[in-house]
C-alpha cells in the first residue's frame, strides 16, 4: 500500500512533477495475505480519504489538526489566517489531498524512472508485483457506499 501525497504540480531541479509519493506504507504479501491485515489496511486507507477530504473542504476541522498533531511548537498557536494560507496552498495549489487518493499504478509507472535517476531506487521492478492498488478501491468503494 502506498499513497500519492500529491496531485498538485511540483518542481524540482527545474522539472515538474503532476505526482509525487510522499508517503510509503510497505508490507509484506505474507502479512496481507492475511484477512484481518487487509480489513486493517482498508481501514486505515478509508481514514486516510476521509481525513483528505475534510482538509480539503473544512478549514476549521484542519486548522483544529494543525494545532493539535504539528510537530512545531509554534504550531499550536498558530493564527487561523496563517493557517488557512497554508491549507489553501495545500489545497488548491499543490491538490495535497485528492478525494481519492489517486492511486494509481500509472502515476508509479510515471516516477519510477524518476526516483531511478535520484538514486533512491535501484535495479528492475515489476510495479505490477509489488504496488497493489486494490486496497485503496475497496476503501473508496466503502466509503462511497456508506
Amino acid at each position: 500500500m502506498s499513497r500519492p501525497e500529491s496531485s498538485g504540480s511540483l518542481s524540482s531541479r527545474g522539472r515538474n512533477f503532476d505526482n509525487f509519493l510522499g508517503e510509503v506504507w510497505i508490507v509484506s504479501s505474507n502479512w496481507l495475505s492475511n484477512p484481518e491485515n487487509q480489513r486493517a489496511g482498508i481501514d486505515l486507507l478509508k481514514a486516510v480519504v476521509l481525513s483528505f477530504r475534510k482538509a480539503d473542504a473544512d478549514a476549521q476541522w484542519y486548522a483544529s489538526a494543525f494545532r493539535k498533531y504539528g510537530t512545531d511548537a509554534g504550531m499550536q498557536k498558530a493564527a487561523d489566517s496563517k493557517i488557512e494560507g497554508i491549507r489553501m496552498i495545500l489545497a488548491q495549489t499543490v491538490k495535497a489531498w485528492p478525494s481519492d487518493m489517486h492511486h494509481r499504478i500509472e502515476i508509479y509507472r510515471e516516477l519510477l524512472p524518476i526516483y531511478q535517476e535520484a538514486g533512491a531506487i535501484s535495479g528492475n521492478i515489476d510495479l505490477d508485483k509489488v504496488i497493489d492498488v486494490t486496497l485503496v478501491a475497496q476503501a473508496l468503494r466503502q466509503l462511497d457506499h456508506a
